[in-house]
């Protein structure tokens, strides 16, 4: 009689558990879901440390310019005298960049090269436009690598007395430069990890900027557009203001009545 009560007692214990059918059914279910979440998840988590970090280097640049301007006055009093004129192979540079000589003294940085030829030797990598993945035409060339990681490369002066209008509707561009903010670890793409600033009489302006209208780099036209070159170097402003990459997903698409509808500054400011 004990016997057979034990016996029952584990007959139905059993009936509670699973088969191996049902369990296999249940992680085929939990596989299925994850391999549709968990990439989603991971590119968010990426997107955020790019935003975070462009959004702090920003900071500290503008940190750096408020400084520099008290110590040597405007840019146009600068002394830029050259631009900087790069082959892309030998990655050679005139040896006195003008904007990082004012700037670094108050930035915290592990290295520093004017010429991107001798202290940062074997550090150049290809970089790459946003949408059709095409080679861009210079290679990045890092003159000063910073204590998180981050890169600049040297300046490209376009105006020694800051009155160039290419860039924005106020014609007080000095010039330009870039940053890759994990280095030669890639993508390598600008408007993913690669960023472009404009220096101007009244301070370091992202690419991509409202005040950049029709102007060269500026966000529609180098940014969301695939079919305008260099891709990719107009999107700066949107990450540091906007706090979204969303321009990777949903820069431009068609409605229902066949319009073009694109974000901008005055328009969507992010996805659906």
């Amino acid at each position: 009689m004990e016997y057979s009560k034990k016996a029952n007692k584990s007959h139905a214990i059993l009936k509670v558990g699973f088969s191996l059918a049902e369990v296999l059914l249940a992680l085929t279910i939990i596989g299925v879901i994850a391999a549709m979440t968990i990439p989603t998840l991971v590119t968010n988590i990426q997107e955020r440390i790019i935003i975070t970090r462009l959004q702090k280097v920003y900071v500290e640049l503008d940190k750096a310019y408020q400084a520099a301007v008290l110590t040597y006055g405007k840019p146009s009093r600068w002394g830029f005298t050259t631009n900087s004129t790069a082959d892309k192979d030998t990655g050679n540079h005139n040896l006195e960049d003008v904007f990082w000589e004012r700037m670094l003294p108050f930035m915290k940085y592990v290295s520093y090269d004017p010429s991107a030829n001798q202290a940062l030797e074997g550090k150049k990598w290809n970089i790459y436009h946003l949408w059709d993945k095409t080679l861009a035409p210079n290679r990045f060339l890092p003159s000063v690598q910073m204590e998180d990681g981050v890169y600049f490369a040297p300046f490209w002066t376009v105006s020694l007395n800051c009155k160039s209008g290419n860039f924005s509707n106020e014609a007080n561009a000095c010039g330009t430069f870039a940053v890759d903010l994990n280095g030669i670890s890639g993508p390598n793409v600008e408007g993913r990890d690669v960023f472009h600033f404009i220096l101007t009489q009244d301070g370091i302006v992202p690419t991509g900027d409202r005040k950049t209208g029709n102007k060269e780099l500026n966000f529609k036209e180098y940014c969301v557009k695939p079919d305008k070159k260099p891709q990719g170097r107009g999107c700066t402003a949107w990450v540091i203001y906007n706090s979204n990459m969303d321009y990777l997903r949903c820069g431009c698409k068609l409605n229902e009545n066949n319009e073009e509808e694109c974000l901008g500054w005055d328009e969507k400011l992010k996805c659906d």
